[in-house]
């Protein structure tokens, strides 16, 4: 009996990787909206603010997670790659080039300058010296998407933010609602954090955040050096998630891939790779592909239809579109798009892929699974890809107590 009970437990470590590994769809919980307003708590995977491991620990989804020791087997480390001085990467050309897509209707033209974010940059220790290209374009795709395009220097949606806090306080008459590039940052507890940090009065007057772009741009830099920057080798996705964890729900996939765009194509102009690790639930730039096989009679293609990656599995091509809708009992080849807006549909078809391809081959080792799910990067077609997934299995099955068991790779 307890062999069997063993084959289940990895059995279903198996199905929970893949899931896992293929996407990082999280449903938004009320934490995952707002953010906690506690700087010690967490934001846990099923939205519960706390301190202890159950929101802080393996499921953590924002705040100060603790993630020490754990391998989460991303190849892409935003902190990695090239580097230089944040002065020779951030020019003025290149910031001119971002400040021109500014329109001229927008109620911070004009406010965010180069100037500003460099001297602000210059402030944190962590930037005097040499910084990942990479890190420069998060930090830019984030403030971009968080000011709208730097269009906004205060939240449109404004409110007062103001929890119960004896160390912070709420001052009589203020909002801590979001300022500045990052208008994530919200609640009296992070504006009272940052005024001892930046040695700035915010906590009593707010609104300097949208009056000064240096003290701006310092009050963005302090959140993500504090909050941001501990997690930049587990991925660009992570950084969405801390830095507001509404971009990883399928409420949001516009704004999610606008920003993953935004990054894709700074790091295209500073000369380097983006990482691998995005939080999504299509894939990314997928409706470029074609994914339609013409000469499948069964399952033909629907005109305008794009049968890309969607869902924790990332179902391709029309002929598992119309083999998976046919075994569900819905119109997958004429209506793929509800893999990835509804998100029963969307783990009805990795559940249906997994059942059909991947289960009948569990006997034979997680590699076998990598195999099934994705041939193509066994054998030295993506060493990196097959690594990260044997490190999630591995760190999953410590979790539940379960030896990963042998023929990990492929």
């Amino acid at each position: 009996m307890s062999n069997r009970n063993a084959t289940v437990e990895n059995a279903l470590m198996f199905f929970l990787l893949a899931f896992a590994v293929m996407a990082k769809t999280v449903f938004s919980q009320h934490c995952q909206s707002t953010g906690c307003p506690g700087l010690k708590e967490c934001c846990s995977s099923w939205g519960s603010c706390g301190i202890k491991d159950d929101q802080c620990g393996f499921w953590c989804f924002s705040g100060p997670c603790n993630l020490k020791n754990k391998s989460y087997g991303f190849d892409y480390n935003v902190s990695a790659g090239p580097r230089g001085p944040i002065e020779s990467i951030v020019t003025p050309s290149l910031f001119k080039r971002i400040m021109g897509k500014v329109g001229n209707n927008c109620p911070a033209k004009g406010f965010y300058t180069h100037q500003a974010f460099i001297s602000a940059a210059k402030s944190f220790q962590a930037y005097k010296g040499t910084v990942a290209k990479r890190e420069i374009a998060a930090i830019l795709s984030h403030f971009a998407h968080g000011s709208k395009g730097f269009c906004y220097k205060e939240d449109k949606a404004r409110g007062k933010y103001c929890s119960p806090s004896k160390k912070y306080p709420c001052e009589p008459g203020k909002q801590y609602y979001g300022r500045g590039p990052l208008q994530s940052i919200r609640w009296n507890e992070y504006y009272g954090a940052a005024s001892i940090f930046l040695r700035l009065p915010l906590l009593k007057d707010p609104d300097r955040v949208a009056q000064s772009p240096e003290v701006a741009f310092k009050l963005a830099l302090w959140f993500w050096t504090t909050n941001v920057r501990p997690a930049l080798y587990l991925g660009f996705g992570e950084t969405s998630k801390r830095v507001d964890g509404r971009l990883c729900d399928n409420l949001y996939p516009d704004d999610n891939r606008n920003l993953v765009k935004q990054y894709v194509d700074l790091c295209k102009i500073l000369g380097v790779t983006p990482d691998e690790d995005f939080c999504y639930i299509e894939e990314i730039n997928g409706a470029s592909g074609d994914y339609c096989d013409e000469s499948n009679r069964q399952y033909p293609c629907a005109p305008g239809k794009g049968y890309f990656g969607r869902g924790p599995i990332q179902l391709s091509w029309n002929y598992n579109y119309g083999a998976c809708g046919q075994s569900l009992n819905l119109n997958l080849l004429g209506q793929p798009e509800l893999v990835s807006s509804n998100p029963t549909v969307a783990f009805r078809t990795g559940l249906w892929f997994w059942m059909n391809s991947v289960r009948p081959v569990l006997n034979q080792g997680f590699g076998a699974t990598i195999r099934a799910i994705n041939g193509m990067e066994c054998n030295g077609g993506n060493s990196g890809a097959v690594n990260a997934r044997i490190r999630y299995y591995r760190d999953y099955c410590g979790q539940l107590g379960v030896d990963p068991g042998p023929n990990l790779s492929c």
